[in-house]
């Protein structure tokens, strides 16, 4: 992304790589607040900040593995492993409602018939696999799907197979019909 503003074009870049520089030092567990941004940056931290914050955070845990999250009027908190799981749950509150609106959105198609046959089929597509979504990320399909991992003796980490996942989504659905 590159944002030409009226301190130079280039700027959006420096403050990202200035920023991902900062936050590559964090222990994990400590806290970088926003006045050591403005400090380092030399400005006030406001909201024309976020997009670089957001993409030091992005490169960060692309390249480094090192995840952090927002604290509130504070700054940004390298996360212990624990508090990386945890977080995971917003993040799956906020797919599921981000599925569930989307899908919302399709519906209120005003005059379905005057689609193109291409974008009924989007739309009808679109509406399934929003459903499958928001299905698959309801606090009780987690609990279905944790049901059948068992903890393991190796430190090395493994997923539930998306196979085995849409098995036990196939199993709920048929078990609620029948």
């Amino acid at each position: 992304m590159q944002i030409e503003d009226e301190d130079g074009r280039y700027e959006y870049y420096a403050d990202v790589y200035v920023i991902r520089d900062l936050f590559a030092q964090a222990e994990i567990g400590e806290t970088i607040s926003f006045q050591q941004i403005a400090d380092l940056l030399g400005r006030a931290v406001d909201g024309s900040m976020y997009g670089a914050i957001h993409q030091a955070k992005i490169l960060l845990e692309k390249e480094d593995r090192m995840v952090f999250g927002n604290i509130r009027n504070v700054g940004y908190k390298r996360l212990t492993d624990p508090e990386i799981i945890e977080s995971f749950e917003v993040d799956r509150r906020r797919l599921r409602r981000k599925a569930q609106r989307a899908a919302r959105r399709l519906t209120n198609v005003n005059d379905y018939s005057t689609l193109s046959p291409e974008n009924k089929i989007i739309h009808q597509a679109g509406l399934g696999v929003l459903a499958a979504v928001a299905r698959v990320t309801a606090p009780k399909m987690l609990e279905n799907v944790k049901d059948t991992v068992s903890p393991t003796i190796s430190d090395k980490p493994t997923q539930v197979p998306v196979g085995r996942i849409l098995e036990i989504m196939r199993d709920r659905v048929s078990g609620e019909k029948g």
